[in-house]
C-alpha cells in the first residue's frame, strides 16, 4: 500500500500506481508524511520548469521519515473543461507550469490542493482545469489542448517515503540538508570542497530560507553514492564537523529514465 496526493487521477496518483497497485489518496502532502509513518507514501519533489514543492522541502526537514526512492514522470499538461469559464483549476505547481499558455489566452489561474482537484472543481463550476488525460477520463470532462507546458519537455521527481533505509547497489543516491556558520567567510565554499577532494559528485544544490533570519539558509544537496559506503560515511562526517547542522534525508537507488504519463 501507498500513499499519495490525492484525490484519484493526480499525477502523484500516477506515480504511486508505477510503485504499488494498492494506492491510498490523501488530502495533501502533509498528510501524506503523517500517512507514511505507518505505510509507504509518495510526495512531488521538484519540477524540472517550475523548481521544488516547497511544501515537500519544509516538511523533509521536519520528518523522522527518510527519503527511501525517488521517481522521475514525464508531465504533458492538458487543458481541461469548459471553454466559457476564464477560471483554471489546479495545483500551483501546474499553474506556474503553464504560465505562458494561461496568460496568452487570459485565462485566470486558481490554486488548489492538487491537480485532480482541480479537475473536481473545474466540472463542478463548469470552468478550466489544467490536469492529465487519466484525470479527464476519470472525471468525465472535455479534453481541449494537450501539451499546454511552457516547455517542451516536462519532468516531475518524485520522492518515497518510508522508514527503511535501502542498502547500498553501487548506484546511489543520498540527499542531505546543512546549515553553515554565517559568521565564517567562504563557509559553503569549505564545505563543497570537501566533497571535491574526494571525487564525490553532486548532482543538485539548493538554498532554501531558514524562515528565522533573512539572508540565513538551508542547503540541500544530493550525492551520488550511498551513505554507508566508507568513502561517504568519512565525507558525512567531516561535513558534519563544518557545519552548524546537518541532516541526512536518506540514500537511495538512481531513479531510472523518467516514465511516461498518462498525458503523453
Amino acid at each position: 500500500m501507498i500513499y499519495y496526493l490525492g484525490p484519484e487521477g493526480s499525477y502523484s496518483h500516477e506515480a504511486a500506481l508505477l510503485i504499488d497497485n494498492n494506492t491510498v489518496p490523501t488530502l495533501s502532502i502533509t498528510e501524506v508524511f503523517k500517512k507514511s509513518l505507518h505505510s509507504p507514501g509518495i510526495v512531488p519533489w521538484e519540477n524540472s520548469l517550475e523548481g521544488s514543492v516547497s511544501e515537500t522541502l519544509d516538511l523533509l526537514l521536519e520528518t523522522e521519515l527518510s527519503v527511501v526512492g525517488e521517481l522521475n514522470l514525464e508531465i504533458r499538461h492538458c487543458l481541461l473543461g469548459y471553454r466559457e469559464n476564464k477560471l483554471v483549476f489546479s495545483h500551483p505547481q501546474a499553474l506556474g507550469q503553464c504560465r505562458n499558455y494561461l496568460t496568452k489566452h487570459g485565462l485566470q489561474p486558481v490554486p488548489t490542493t492538487s491537480t485532480a482537484k482541480g479537475v473536481v472543481e473545474a466540472k463542478a463550476n463548469k470552468a478550466l482545469a489544467i490536469g492529465s488525460l487519466q484525470a479527464a477520463k476519470v472525471y468525465d470532462i472535455p479534453v481541449l489542448d494537450i501539451g499546454i507546458q511552457d516547455g517542451l519537455t516536462n519532468y516531475t521527481r518524485f520522492a518515497l517515503l518510508g522508514r527503511e533505509l535501502p542498502k547500498s547497489t553501487g548506484n546511489d543516491k543520498t540527499s542531505i540538508i546543512f546549515a553553515t556558520h554565517n559568521d565564517r567567510p567562504g563557509a559553503l565554499y569549505q564545505i563543497l570542497a570537501i566533497f571535491a577532494s574526494e571525487g564525490i559528485n553532486l548532482t543538485r544544490i539548493e538554498s532554501r530560507p531558514t524562515k528565522r533570519f533573512l539572508g540565513e539558509y538551508l542547503f540541500h544537496v544530493d550525492l551520488v553514492s550511498h551513505k554507508e559506503d566508507e568513502l561517504t560515511a568519512k565525507v558525512l562526517k567531516e561535513v558534519e564537523r563544518t557545519t552548524s547542522f546537518l541532516k541526512v534525508l536518506g540514500s537511495y537507488p538512481i531513479g531510472e529514465e523518467p516514465k511516461k504519463s498518462y498525458a503523453v
